[in-house]
C-alpha cells in the first residue's frame, strides 16, 4: 500500500504539513495562484491511493480525509474534491465485492457501500459556505452513485442534501439556474428511487424551477423539469 495505516506515522506527519495542518487554521487567500496550484499538488496525492482491497483503501482515505482537514476550510475546498471522487469510484468496486460475496465467490467487505456514503457525506460537510456549489453538485453526483448501487434512501438524501444547499447558500440567479438543470439531469437518469421519493424529488425541482428570477431561465428551466413526470413511465414502459 502507498500508505501505511496507524498513528503517529512520519508520511502521515509530512502529508498534514503539505496540506497546511498542524497548529490550527492558517488565513491564506484561497484565489491566490500559487496557494491553488499548491493545493492543486497535494490533491493530486489522492488518486495515488489504490489497492486491491477495497477495505484498505477506505483506510488510506479516512487516513488522508483525516490530515486533509487540519489544514482548513479554505484548502479543504480544493483537497476534499478528489477525497469524494475517489470514494465514489471506490463504491462502485465495493458494490461488486458484495455482489459477489453473495454468490459465495469473494469474502463479504469489511466497509459496505453504505459505510462508504456516510463517509462521502462527512467529507462534503466539510466545504466551506462559499464552496456551495462546488458540495452541490458533490451531493448530487453522489446520489447517481447511490442509486447505482440501488440505494433508494440514500440517494434521496444526498439530493435533499443538495437541494438544502440550492436554498440556504446559492442566492445568484446564475448559479440557481445552473444548479437546477444539473439537480433534473441526475433526476433524469436515476433509475433506483421509490416513485414516491421520485415525485417527491420532482415536484421540488419543479418548484425551484418556476421561481427563478429571470424569466427565461424560468422557462428552460420548468420545461426541462417537465421531463421528471414521465420519466417512471417510460421505465415501465421499458420493463
Amino acid at each position: 500500500p502507498l500508505i501505511t495505516v496507524g498513528a503517529g506515522t512520519a508520511g502521515g506527519a509530512g502529508a498534514a504539513a503539505a496540506a497546511g495542518g498542524g497548529g490550527g487554521e492558517i488565513p491564506v487567500d484561497p484565489d491566490d495562484e500559487d496557494f491553488q496550484q499548491e493545493q492543486n499538488l497535494v490533491s493530486r496525492l489522492v488518486h495515488y491511493l489504490h489497492h486491491e482491497d477495497t477495505d484498505l483503501v477506505c483506510r488510506m482515505l479516512d487516513t488522508a480525509r483525516t490530515h486533509l482537514v487540519k489544514g482548513g476550510q479554505q484548502r479543504t475546498r480544493f483537497t476534499m474534491v478528489p477525497v469524494v471522487f475517489r470514494c465514489l469510484e471506490l463504491t462502485r468496486a465495493i458494490h461488486a465485492r458484495m455482489l459477489a460475496a453473495e454468490q459465495g465467490e469473494a469474502p463479504p467487505p469489511t466497509v459496505t457501500c453504505k459505510k462508504m456514503f456516510e463517509f462521502i457525506h462527512r467529507s462534503i460537510s466539510d466545504f466551506p459556505p462559499e464552496a456551495a456549489a462546488v458540495a452541490l453538485r458533490l451531493n448530487l453526483q453522489a446520489a447517481q452513485a447511490a442509486d447505482a448501487c440501488g440505494l433508494d434512501q440514500i440517494a434521496y438524501e444526498f439530493v435533499t442534501q443538495a437541494f438544502i444547499l440550492y436554498e440556504d447558500e446559492l442566492p445568484e440567479s446564475k448559479a440557481q439556474a445552473a444548479a437546477i438543470a444539473v439537480a433534473v439531469g441526475t433526476l433524469r437518469g436515476m433509475r433506483s428511487l421509490s416513485p414516491e421519493n421520485h415525485e417527491t424529488l420532482s415536484a421540488k425541482a419543479t418548484q425551484y424551477s418556476a421561481k427563478l428570477l429571470k424569466k427565461p431561465d424560468q422557462v428552460r428551466a420548468v420545461t426541462r423539469a417537465s421531463h421528471l413526470f414521465w420519466a417512471p413511465a417510460e421505465a415501465e414502459a421499458e420493463a
